[in-house]
C-alpha cells in the first residue's frame, strides 16, 4: 500500500502463488459434518491430514489434476453455513492462473465397487426411484432403488439392484410391469469413454 499526506491508501500490487497454486473453496456444513463422521469412524483420513483431492477446469471432462488439502478453517461461517477449505496443486507449466474457476472432488468415502446406470433409466414413482428390469423369462419387473451420486456421467446405485440384473435403458415408455419383452444387449458408457467410429 502506498499513500501520501492527506490521501487514502493505494493498492500497488497483489502477490499470488503460481507454483504451487491454491484452490480455495467452501464446503457445506452438512458435507463437512458427514466427512467428520466418516473420519471419526475410521473410514477416511482427517481433512487436516493433507488428503488427496482432484481438480479440473471448466473445459476438462475428467479430473486430470491432483492436489492435497492443506488448510481447513477453524470455524463454520454461520451466515452461509459453510467452512472455508484450501487445496494446493502443482502448476509447473504455469497453465493455471489465479482467479480461474475450477471444480474440485474431495473423496467422501473410501473406494468401493458400485453399480452404475444411466440417469435416464431411473423413473420416479411418488417419492420412490424405480428402474425397470427384465426377468429371465422376459417379464418386465420394476425394482425400487436407492440412487447415489453421479460418477463419470452415470448414476451410482446404492441398493436395490444386483450385478446380474438386466436394466432397461432404452424404450422405457413401452415397458409395462408384468409385460413380456425381448431384451437386446445395450452398452452403458461413462462420460469419459469414447464411442467407436
Amino acid at each position: 500500500m502506498a499513500g501520501g499526506a492527506g490521501s487514502g491508501n493505494t493498492l500497488l500490487t497483489t502477490i499470488v502463488s503460481i507454483d504451487p497454486i491454491y484452490f480455495v473453496f467452501d464446503m457445506s456444513e452438512s458435507d463437512f459434518l458427514a466427512y467428520q463422521r466418516a473420519v471419526q469412524s475410521g473410514k477416511l483420513k482427517s481433512t487436516r491430514d493433507a488428503i488427496e483431492v482432484f481438480g479440473r477446469l471448466i473445459d476438462e471432462p475428467d479430473w486430470p489434476r491432483t492436489g492435497r488439502l492443506n488448510f481447513v478453517d477453524n470455524r463454520i461461517d454461520r451466515t452461509a453455513g459453510t467452512i472455508r477449505v484450501r487445496a494446493v496443486f502443482p502448476n509447473k507449466d504455469g497453465f493455471l492462473t489465479p482467479g480461474q474457476f475450477g471444480r474440485i472432488r474431495v473423496p467422501g468415502s473410501p473406494p468401493y465397487t458400485a453399480l452404475l446406470i444411466p440417469d435416464r433409466s431411473i423413473l420416479t414413482d411418488q417419492s420412490n426411484k424405480i428402474v425397470m428390469t427384465v426377468a429371465k423369462d422376459g417379464t418386465v419387473v420394476p425394482k425400487r432403488i436407492k440412487p447415489g451420486p453421479i460418477y463419470d456421467g452415470l448414476r451410482v446405485v446404492r441398493s436395490g439392484l444386483s450385478a446380474g440384473d438386466r436394466v432397461i435403458i432404452n424404450g422405457l415408455m413401452r415397458a409395462r410391469p408384468g409385460s413380456k419383452v425381448k431384451p437386446q444387449k445395450g452398452v452403458i458408457r461413462g462420460a469419459g469413454e469414447k464411442r467407436p467410429g
